[in-house]
């Protein structure tokens, strides 16, 4: 059955990563999600609320570049489940040329 929130995602089991694309365009990966999850969401008869009550707010994610490319387009560092950033340290540093 479609999804009134989620377009479309794919599990990636090598690095235990779910990419998920949402109706609007947006795609988040989010990490460590165990294999089982990933098979429960694939039998799960509505993915939203799958998605509210097994995945948001309990792995750590990160934006990736839209699925449209549009505005707000790019990467965002991996955030905790609760929302803050993790690891800004290893943004890549910006020299100047002085």
């Amino acid at each position: 059955m479609p999804s009134t929130v989620i377009r479309s995602f794919k599990y990636h089991p090598e690095t235990s990563r779910l990419v998920i694309v949402f109706q609007t365009g947006r795609r988040y990966a989010y990490y460590d999600v165990p294999p089982d999850v990933h098979e429960s969401m694939r039998a799960a008869r509505s993915r939203g609320t799958f998605f509210n009550e097994r995945i948001r707010d309990r792995y750590s994610y990160s934006r990736l570049e839209d699925a449209e490319g549009g505005p707000g387009a790019g990467i965002s560092g991996p955030k905790s489940a609760l929302g803050g950033r993790l690891m800004t340290w290893l943004r890549p540093m910006r020299w100047s040329q002085d």
